[in-house]
């Protein structure tokens, strides 16, 4: 005779103290936040209504009226809450003992699709859309079709989607009936780092044509797109730098090569390409007459007959200012800033390769190089803004429109044959749908008290508050500085032999910072409100009582 109880199923529900329908998010503003709930749990104290009060207030997106929940920044913490049952006559409290493991997921809601958070050898990958079918959120246990788990030595790392613990606890309610009740931190941070196979698949394709078209007109014809333009090709390009004095458009170049892309330095491997260009454009010692003539005729079928006149190339003139500590090119293209020479149009010339003095030589291009100075410039801030993609993390909750996002509980259950199974919350038993803030949401914000120091503390006691490593170059600059003087060129410091094994370690005074730190807060405060009139947003003095 068969005594073995029959399988029944589980259901996951909301609380018994729920309040509005789903699984129950609880919001707590202290960290002690765990044994703050567990002491309301076991004291019933939840259908006191003012602690759900906050799900009416928190509804300030400026999207719509969802919840929206606060960032741990915000000194604001919040958990989550479920029933679990089993699904028989009596709907009976499931015995924890027979909880292997239970957890919940984070869905994104949009566009009427539901998204997975996933993670690859515990690397998070982004959103993917959610499989159809509730199946385990663990890849490894979804091989486990007979629901036995075995040993997987082999494997170390998670793969699926990201899932947080629930912790089973035991209540009873006012009238005394037993139930298993789930809880869990709801973590609202995290982030990833987009590594498509395509390097433009990491970015919106409206977005990134947007991108090329500004990058274009970074640049004045013909080395960009810069509007206004004609787009022909006009004598005048051809010679760039006469005599040593550079056009405007040259400038514009030479300064985005120098300062943005270090062109000249070794090891460049990005600009190994404009490198390779550079190398076949060259400065040319020419009368004024053979360089008018050259400027009519000079083009990819007549360069070659200007061989002999060749004095260095573009690239040998760059590299040469690079290798010295002093780069003369850097130099120059500040002094022609401060002078406001673009703007006047008024160049003085440029320097030699051997950073003495000033070149007289003339730099000749035809319209293939400006084109491909124009190919390989959009390509390289291409390239520019792939490699921070692959190095700039995203962040996992975001805050547009269709950016909702919904908490689903399950739980695994070892039945009467110790075989595994889970079982996941149904559409009732879900979280509400929520938004989460950003990280300066005026309205997410709560109050920080910062004490500042008094007058008196700043003679008090010894600078031992911060201490900074200087090297001796940056000592005898900070030594040097007048309170009278200020830092102006006479009280810098001159060129002195670098004491080898010599630093400083200077200390601070922990309040002096802070009310240095206050001061020219209120003294930039005070200088932008005049452009922005925003100080009665920004400030607010009230007096305040000690507290015992």
């Amino acid at each position: 005779m068969n005594t073995k109880s029959p399988y029944h199923d589980v259901k996951i529900r909301p609380p018994y103290f729920n309040q509005g329908g789903g699984a129950q998010l609880h919001r707590h503003l202290v960290p002690e936040f765990v044994p703050q709930f567990q002491q309301q749990l076991s004291a019933n104290s939840f259908e006191n209504d003012a602690l759900f009060a906050w799900q009416q207030t928190d509804r300030f997106s400026h999207h719509d009226k969802r919840l929206v929940l606060r960032l741990p920044t915000h000194k604001t913490f919040y958990l989550i809450s479920c029933e679990v049952v089993c699904n028989r006559l009596g709907i009976p409290a499931l015995d924890p003992s027979h909880i292997s493991s239970a957890g919940f997921v984070i869905r994104r809601l949009s566009d009427g699709r539901e998204y997975s958070w996933m993670i690859a050898a515990d690397e998070p990958t982004g959103w993917e859309e959610s499989a159809i079918g509730l199946r385990d959120p663990d890849v490894h246990r979804r091989m486990c079709h007979d629901g036995v788990l075995l040993p997987r030595e082999d494997v170390a790392t998670y793969t699926g989607e990201q899932t947080h613990p629930l912790h089973p606890q035991t209540t009873h309610d006012k009238q005394g009936k037993r139930h298993t009740v789930l809880y869990g931190y709801v973590a609202l941070g995290g982030n990833y780092i987009p590594r498509p196979q395509e390097p433009e698949q990491a970015y919106d394709t409206a977005s990134l044509e947007a991108f090329k078209q500004i990058a274009k007109q970074l640049l004045p014809w013909p080395f960009g797109e810069r509007p206004p333009l004609s787009k022909h090709w006009n004598t005048r390009y051809t010679r760039p730098v006469t005599r040593g004095i550079p056009s405007a458009e040259f400038f514009e170049l030479l300064r985005t090569l120098v300062q943005r892309y270090h062109l000249g330095e070794e090891d460049i491997e990005e600009n190994a390409a404009l490198q390779e260009l550079t190398r076949t454009i060259f400065f040319y010692n020419v009368d004024t007459k053979l360089s008018d003539a050259m400027r009519d005729h000079f083009d990819d079928d007549t360069r070659n007959k200007y061989d002999s006149y060749r004095k260095y190339s573009l690239w040998d003139w760059l590299s040469n200012n690079f290798k010295r500590d002093e780069n003369a090119i850097v130099d120059w293209i500040e002094a022609q800033e401060q002078a406001g020479a673009l703007e006047l149009a008024n160049f003085s010339r440029l320097p030699q390769a051997d950073g003495t003095g000033t070149t007289r030589y003339s730099l000749f291009i035809t319209p293939s190089d400006a084109r491909e100075f124009r190919s390989l410039l959009d390509q390289r801030i291409l390239d520019t803004s792939n490699a921070l993609a692959n190095e700039l993390p995203v962040e996992k909750f975001q805050r547009e429109m269709e950016d909702v996002y919904q908490i689903l509980p399950f739980v695994r259950v070892k039945d009467e044959d110790g075989k595994e199974r889970i079982f996941w919350a149904g559409a009732d038993s879900r979280s509400e749908p929520f938004r989460v803030a950003g990280p300066f949401d005026p309205n997410a914000s709560r109050p920080t008290a910062i004490a500042m120091p008094s007058l008196k503390d700043l003679r008090s006691g010894l600078a031992k508050g911060v201490g900074m490593i200087t090297p001796p170059d940056t000592f005898s600059l900070l030594n040097a500085l007048n309170l009278k003087k200020g830092a102006s060129e006479d009280v810098l410091p001159k060129d002195e032999p670098v004491q080898l094994g010599i630093q400083w370690i200077c200390s601070f005074s922990l309040p002096v910072i802070t009310l240095v730190a206050m001061i020219l807060l209120m003294i930039m405060i005070s200088l932008l409100n005049i452009i922005f009139f925003w100080l009665p947003w920004v400030k607010i003095c009230l007096p305040f009582p000690k507290v015992k």
